[in-house]
This record gives C-alpha cells, structure tokens and sequence, in this order.
C-alpha cells in the first residue's frame, strides 16, 4: 500500500519562510517607492530655491518681480513691477519663466499664462502630477490655515492647476519632510504650509497656538501641501 504524499513540517516551513520573504520584499520595495517619492518633494524645494538665488544674486531682483526683464528678454517675458514681491497670476508665471530664461532651469514658460498648468506656465514637479507655485504673501501660512503677521516669499506644491484646496499629502508624510528639512513643528520654521480645513495637517486651529502645534499623525487623509519659505 502506498504512503499518502504531501508536504513534511520542514518543508512546509521552507514554503513559509519563502512567502514572508517576497511578501517583505514587497512592502519594504513599497516603501522605499514611498520615500523616494518624498525625497523628489525636498530636492524640488532645494532646486528651486537655488535657482532663486543665483537669479537674485546675478541681477538683483526676485524673479518674476524683475521690472528689466524686457531689456534681456525683450520677446520672451515681461517686466514684474519691481516691488520686491511675487504677487498675481502674471508674475507666479514670470518666477518660472525668467529663471529659465536666465538657465537657472530647464524649460519654456508661456509668460501669457496665468493659470497654473504643467509645461506651458509651470514646470512638471519631480512628484508626478503636482503644479508648483510662488508667492509673497502677507501672511506665512500654517498647516490649519492661520496665519503669523509678516511677508513670506514661499513655494507650494499643489495637485491641480490653481486649485489651492488640493492637496498633496498626510500630515505623516509632511512631518517626515518637515523633520528632515526644518523642525518638525507644522507652524514654526522654514517648512510649513496649507492644511485642509476640517481634515488639518495640524491638530489645533488657534493662531495663539501655533508654536505648540503638532502634525496630526493619526490621520490618513492627504490633507496637507506644505509651504517652502525661501526667504
């Protein structure tokens, strides 16, 4: 009479340990993936805000506010008004389109565009799909959407063209950005940005509070873009 064939406990557990290995493999891949997606975030940031210096330092203006553009470029951008701020559709435009212009990056911006579209106003983000914009503002954003008195000269990422209330990540994933790059804190330092209301990046709303807020961790919700000050 033949022996019943089948699997021995030694082979059974060779076939498990085999599974959790390409299983971990897997999710650790995923979130190599992951990390590699929010690390293209930081160098954009660095990108740009090196691009944005080396304009200022060779012509001594932000670009975008540059109000002798047409005496470089006389066909292919238009002057800002030289107030020593990015402010309006039109000079968001000229930011992008004078640095390339200067070669500070790579591309051509239609300097008639004001809306915020990926290769004809806007340069494609090393994030896919993300609309990146400038401006000075009079107030320096934080995560829960208050404000700090005083102009702030800052770089947002976005996921449609001029559509402020698209937003790009979870709080955790913005506070891995903001620990790297600045002090893990959503409404202080270099690194802070626009929350999602009713789903804030940040856990508290009140401006008298923003020097203590946190990322609020816990939630799945991309309700975050953050804000690069680069001044």
């Amino acid at each position: 009479m033949k022996k019943a064939s089948g699997f021995t406990l030694v082979e059974l557990s060779i076939v498990l340990v085999i599974i959790s290995l390409i299983t971990g493999g897997i999710v650790s891949g995923r979130e190599m993936i992951h990390t590699a997606r929010l690390n293209s975030v930081m160098n954009d940031y660095i990108k740009y805000e090196t691009a944005n210096n080396m304009f200022q330092a060779k012509y001594d203006a932000l670009p975008g506010d540059f109000d002798e553009a047409s005496d470089y470029w006389p066909s292919d951008s238009y002057n800002g008004n030289g107030d020593g701020l990015v402010y309006g559709g039109t000079e968001r435009t000229l930011f992008f389109n004078q640095l390339a212009l200067a070669g500070f990056i790579e591309g051509t911006y239609d300097r008639t565009k004001q809306l915020a579209v990926i290769g004809t106003s806007r340069p494609e983000m090393a994030l896919k799909g993300v609309v990146p914009t400038v401006f000075s503002s009079e107030a320096r954003y934080e995560f829960t959407n208050t404000v700090v008195a005083g102009w702030a000269y800052e770089l947002l990422l976005y996921s449609t063209y001029e559509d402020y209330d698209a937003y790009i990540m979870t709080p955790a994933d913005a506070k891995m950005i903001d620990k790297k790059m600045d002090d893990s804190m959503p409404g202080t330092g270099k690194v802070v940005g626009y929350g999602k209301p009713g789903q804030a990046c940040a856990d508290s709303h009140a401006l008298g509070d923003m020097l203590t807020a946190v990322y609020d961790v816990g939630s799945s919700s991309k309700a975050c873009s953050p804000l690069y000050h680069m001044d």
